[in-house]
């Protein structure tokens, strides 16, 4: 009797699959599922060459091209707030203190003057009609910042002149005079408080402008970690489906001959054929949403829509459980968050501005003194010796006051301020608490997250066991006379775990990315984020060790760490996985599309990457099995 062949059918009508007695999954069961979650760039998506990018690479190049800012908030927006705001805020400061700078005022005016006859007295009294003037003055002046005014200058009353038809007297007749003034406001105006205070708010809204820049990049720094944690979701969904379609396309294949082999009907076939264009169909809105991912980190961080490179995430997600006191984060959200620090700031605005008006209902009170020095001669030489000898001299002191009667427009001005600034204090305390529960929120999500994280994760192992097993069952059918349709059950509970495996993969990875992202939020939500990265603003530039020197206005330097410092609100053991690593490969490295990889998930605290395994390990075997049937 000769030996059956593989996938011949015997007398009793068993249908037999030779399969590799290989298990799929290695030889004992994962322990937690790592190597499930460790992805390759799937080869299909596109013929350039892929691009590994770190996340430190990626927030350095955002940074550096920062002259727009741009934000992830539903899709890229172009924040309103960029570096040059500061600078132009900063311009306000120094037009109000140019109130305080000296003043120069120069004048001169010369004329020749002939009247008719008796023009200046009236008929028959003899005068001079013909005369020639000179006028010339200059004075600097200066307000102090206490409300002092002085000035001194030279201003005669007439510095030259002439009767060309005059025989006698003092003809011509050269005038000098230096002149000291000094005026002090005793009541509105007066004293230092109150002058400064247009300074104290221009100042005071430039920090304000600071502020709000600085929210801005930590919501520009957040949005890059958002979308570079989305493309790396992206990638997983997508690489697990593409990596179970050559299991499909098997079965249909398989079906087919059983059909041909009267072991099967058509609606069996297909049954398999629409799982596998579903899951093409699935794979497409797979490849689309990476592309979407990836145009959006692209925008994000200023790069071109197209380069000849694809966008690789190179760095692994955050693994480990959440440490959040939640006491703690909200006493850090109410040092340092931005938004809180410019409402208080809008607060010692209203503040200088009740003081102003509080000033101006005052009555105007002055105390003015002047000093005089003066000189005549009909050389002008003489005339500055006289002024130099002090001879001639005079001095005057003065009050003045003045006040609207009932003053209504500043008294209101100063009632409209006092309810502004209880307003502002009454918006302050309720934005406050708004935040704590802001706050409450976010914690309470990631809490949430990483647990549905974990759910996805054990669903994960055990749809991969149960891929493992339906898969056995289905190469290894038993005799058709124990049961009919038992192969027809396999086949069907083999198709609702590989759609469970993707299901489960696909979850798993968002379920991570959206946890990671949590935790940038939570770090944003607190104001820290920038301090995580170690990037400082001011106007010198960016200048990293790590990412390189860079021009970028308005802001200052980066210096991206491995992990987030400890003792910080979300703290990370540093068995974790470290996210940056001085060891890891050059970003610029282009690698073909058929080697690029994505980094493996760390599960478990102190569990390390693996290295780049297939999604279901002993895919070829399988294949390889089945065309021997």
């Amino acid at each position: 009797m000769r030996a059956q062949g593989p996938g011949e059918t015997d007398l009793s009508g068993r249908q037999r699959f030779d399969f590799e007695r290989q298990d799929p999954f290695g030889s004992r069961p994962s322990s937690s599922g790592n190597e499930l979650l460790t992805t390759q760039r799937p080869v299909q998506a596109t013929d350039q060459p892929a691009r590994p990018i770190q996340l430190r690479e990626a927030i350095g190049i955002a940074l550096s091209r920062s002259d727009v800012v741009r934000v992830l908030n539903g899709g890229v927006r172009i924040a309103p707030i960029t570096g040059y705001d500061t600078q132009i805020s900063e311009t306000t400061v120094t037009g109000e203190m140019g109130a305080f700078d000296p003043r120069l005022k120069a004048a001169y005016e010369s004329a020749r003057i002939d009247n008719p006859p008796s023009s200046f007295f009236g008929p028959g009294i003899a005068t001079e009609t013909l005369r020639r003037e000179l006028d010339v003055s200059a004075e600097i002046s200066r307000k102090w910042s206490t409300g002092t005014t002085t000035s001194f200058g030279y201003a005669p009353p007439l510095a030259y002149l002439y009767f060309p038809r005059a025989q006698s007297g003092l003809n011509p007749a050269y005038s000098a005079e230096f002149l000291l003034t000094v005026e002090q406001p005793l009541l509105r105006g007066a004293w230092k408080p109150v002058n400064l205070a247009p300074i104290h708010i221009a100042q005071t809204q430039v920090d304000q402008t600071r502020w709000e820049t600085q929210q801005t990049i930590q919501q520009q720094v957040r949005s890059v970690e958002e979308a570079y944690w989305q493309l790396n979701a992206a990638y997983v969904e997508l690489q697990a489906v593409q990596n179970v379609i050559p299991l499909a396309e098997e079965t249909v294949r398989i079906e087919k001959l059983r059909m041909q082999a009267e072991q099967s009907i058509y609606s069996d076939v297909a049954r398999v054929e629409v799982q596998l264009e579903q899951l093409r169909q699935r794979y497409l809105d797979a490849w689309i949403e990476a592309r979407r991912r990836e145009y959006q980190l692209r925008q994000l961080i200023g790069m071109d829509v197209q380069d000849g490179t694809e966008l690789l995430p190179a760095d692994a997600p955050q693994q480990s459980p959440p440490d959040v006191d939640f006491d703690n984060v909200v006493e850090v959200a109410m040092r340092d968050r931005p938004d809180l620090n410019q409402r208080r700031l809008g607060l010692q605005i209203r503040e200088q501005e009740l003081l102003l008006a509080e000033n101006r209902t005052k009555p105007q009170l002055n105390a003015s003194a002047s000093y005089r020095v003066s000189g005549l001669s009909d050389r002008l030489n003489r005339s500055f010796y006289q002024v130099g000898t002090f001879n001639y001299e005079d001095w005057t002191l003065g009050m003045s006051f003045s006040v609207p009667l009932r003053n209504r427009t500043a008294c209101s001005e100063l009632d409209a301020s006092n309810i502004r600034l209880m307003r502002d204090r009454a918006l302050l305390s309720a934005y406050e608490k708004q935040v704590v529960f802001e706050l409450a929120i976010v914690v309470s999500e990631v809490s949430s997250t990483w647990r549905q994280y974990e759910s996805a994760h054990r669903q994960l192992v055990m749809t991969a066991q149960w891929l493992r097993v339906a898969r056995v069952r289905y190469a290894n059918p038993p005799d058709a006379g124990e049961r009919q349709d038992w192969l027809l059950l396999a086949l069907r509970d083999y198709q609702s775990a590989i759609d469970a495996h993707v299901r489960a993969v696909t979850q798993a990875g968002r379920s991570l990315a959206q946890y990671n992202i949590l935790l940038a939020r939570l770090d944003e939500q607190q104001g820290i984020n920038l301090d995580r990265w170690k990037i400082r603003l001011n106007g010198n530039g960016v200048e990293s060790p790590e990412i390189g020197q860079f021009s970028m206005p308005g802001y200052a330097s980066i210096v991206p760490i491995a992990m987030r410092p400890t003792g910080s609100i979300t703290s990370v053991s540093a068995e974790a996985g470290s996210v940056l690593t001085a060891s890891e490969p050059a970003t610029d490295e282009l690698i073909p599309a058929a080697g690029r990889q994505l980094p493996a998930f760390s599960i478990q605290p102190g569990y390390a990457p693996l290295q780049s395994l297939d999604m279901v390990p002993g895919t070829s075997e399988f294949v390889d099995s089945l065309l021997q049937w």
